[in-house]
């Protein structure tokens, strides 16, 4: 930080402004004083020189230069009077105090007409024309009444008044030189303060830096603006920096956003940056996402504890740490106790289920013994007993999924998984006016898995499918109500798989649900259409068989659902 954005500059700034007040206020005093000195030595210059001039008058009367000489001694201002002279028309000297000036001619009384004042170094010179009155004629008849008939010239010492002028210049400059120096002592020690405060708060820093660092858990700072003043060594490691410069005098709130409802960032105003900066007391936030360096995010809870100073916020520190897998392992205990309730709802149906089932399959194949030679009834007889297998096993693998067990592994082709499905759904597609536009690539590899159970996920997708499609299109037909399923293998030397897709142009999937469609009893479909486990399902099957699935959708525009599965080895 810059000397003078310090608090130590406002001290000085202080002093120095109020030194540099009554420093100014001193010499304005000094200055009307000074003012007050010229002024008197001013009168007394000039009652000095009437002074002179009636002494002068009265010796010159008599006729007697030394009387004007006595005269002034005795009245102690003599040595104020350097010349006085009695000038004629033509400047030249009759009468003077210094006899070397008589008969000598000064110029600059001819043709005088009035008074003339002439400051010189350290006296004034005073020429003074003198009128013919009806007294002179007495004398001088030749002389017209008003007319100039000669001049005095009176030169007065102005030495006191030429000292008190330079002696106030004198103190001035001392005062100003002197109040410079006062204000670089000032400067020099606040310097120096701030110099030595500078050192201990880096040592003091480096202590607790270190002690910061060695400190396993995530760690930041924050200034008044939000910006990053300090991130320990655990922080820069979460946050994938390698050193603190990538980090500090960044905005954090564009590193860590409150989640909105659908999982995207909130903007730094309305999320975290508010909440932090509108508290004066410490919080807990237990979602937010922290964004790391290379563009990747995890879910984490931190501590703010914000410092305010004088009512004003000045900053903060954040304690964060990652807690995906607590996140992880609370959403799977929450899991897990809806399975509990959902195995506890199948144990009380099963018996109820299976029985009638059990007797539906034995009435049909007894009745296919007995009447077996029409061959159209022993078709459908077949499918009767097909599908009621077909709905035990599902109450059995329903069973299984709620307990945990792992369901039997084998080949399988997923073709087969993909035509056995489809012929289940034929007729009610047909019925609703669904087309189906089947892709599938050739030389399709078998994988290892539950024909059942891969079974169940493209029923599901499917149904969903046509869920979606008699929402948009609730005619029989249209040039978009199509159900597309396109299987194709996947070259990848890393991680050889097969790939199933399922597309629709329906309804799709509202933006604050997407991410969260395959958790359990989260449902599109409004009450009584849906029970929010068709999706889970599908996504723990597809875990089960080391595959993923992913989901992309756009409202009112399309579904894709995407089922990698890795190829038997």
């Amino acid at each position: 930080m810059k000397f003078w954005q310090t608090r130590t500059f406002l001290y000085f700034l202080t002093v120095t402004v109020a030194f540099a007040f009554c420093l100014l206020a001193f010499m304005v005093v000094d200055s009307i004083q000074s003012q007050q000195t010229r002024r008197s030595l001013g009168r007394y210059m000039e009652n000095l020189r009437d002074m002179v001039f009636m002494s002068t008058y009265d010796s010159l009367k008599k006729g007697n230069m030394r009387l004007f000489k006595s005269h002034m001694k005795e009245l102690g201002t003599f040595e104020d009077v350097q010349e006085f002279s009695l000038l004629d028309t033509k400047g030249l000297v009759h009468y003077s105090s210094d006899l070397a000036r008589i008969t000598k001619v000064d110029p600059k009384a001819i043709g005088l007409a009035n008074q003339l004042e002439l400051p010189g170094n350290g006296f004034t010179t005073y020429y003074f024309p003198v009128t013919t009155t009806s007294y002179c004629t007495r004398c001088h008849a030749e002389w017209e009444v008003g007319s100039i008939n000669s001049y005095y010239k009176l030169i007065l010492s102005r030495t006191a008044l030429d000292e008190v002028e330079a002696a106030t210049s004198r103190h001035r400059s001392f005062m100003g030189v002197g109040g410079l120096f006062f204000v670089g002592f000032l400067l020099l020690v606040a310097l120096s303060y701030e110099r030595r405060k500078r050192e201990e708060q880096a040592l003091l820093s480096d202590s607790v830096r270190n002690f910061m660092d060695s400190v396993d858990e995530p760690f930041l700072s924050i200034d008044s603006r939000g910006f990053c003043t300090f991130c320990n060594q655990a922080g820069l490691r979460k946050l994938d920096y390698d050193h603190a410069d990538e980090l500090l005098d960044r905005n954090v709130f564009e590193l860590i956003q409150l989640l909105s409802e659908d999982g995207s960032p909130l903007q730094g105003d309305d999320g975290l940056a508010k909440k932090i900066m509108a508290s004066s007391t410490p919080m807990v936030i237990n979602e937010v996402l922290f964004w790391r360096s290379d563009g990747s995010h995890f879910v984490g809870e931190c501590r703010v504890n914000p410092l305010v100073r004088r009512g004003a916020f000045t900053g903060a520190t954040i304690i964060f740490h990652d807690s995906t897998k607590r996140k992880a392992e609370e959403l799977r205990t929450l899991h897990l106790s809806h399975l509990a309730s959902l195995g506890e709802l199948a144990a009380g149906v099963a018996h109820e289920i299976n029985n009638p089932i059990s007797g539906v399959i034995n009435y049909a194949q007894l009745y296919k013994n007995r009447y077996g030679d029409n061959k159209e009834g022993q078709e459908l007889l077949d499918r009767i007993v097909k599908e009621g297998t077909r709905i035990a096993s599902i109450v059995n693998t329903l069973l299984n999924y709620a307990h945990q067990d792992s369901a039997k592994i084998s080949s399988v082709n997923v073709v087969d998984v993909v035509n056995e499905t489809l012929k289940l759904f034929q007729a009610r597609l047909d019925h609703e006016g669904i087309a189906l536009d089947i892709n599938i690539g050739e030389d399709i590899p078998l994988i290892r898995g539950n024909f059942q159970n891969l079974e169940q996920v493209l029923m599901n997708l499917v149904s969903n499918s046509r869920y979606a499609l008699n929402k948009k299109f609730p005619g029989t037909e249209h040039v978009d109500k199509i159900l597309c399923i396109v299987l194709e293998k996947v070259d990848d030397e890393e991680w050889p798989h097969i790939r199933l897709t399922v597309f629709d142009q329906g309804i799709g999937i509202p933006a604050e649900l997407l991410n969260k469609v395959m958790n359990p009893f989260i449902t599109t479909k409004p009450a009584g259409d849906g029970t929010g486990l068709g999706l889970h399902i599908c996504f723990s099957i597809v875990t089960q068989h080391n595959g993923r699935i992913h989901i992309d959708s756009e409202p009112d525009e399309f579904t894709r659902v995407t089922i990698d599965l890795p190829v038997e080895e």
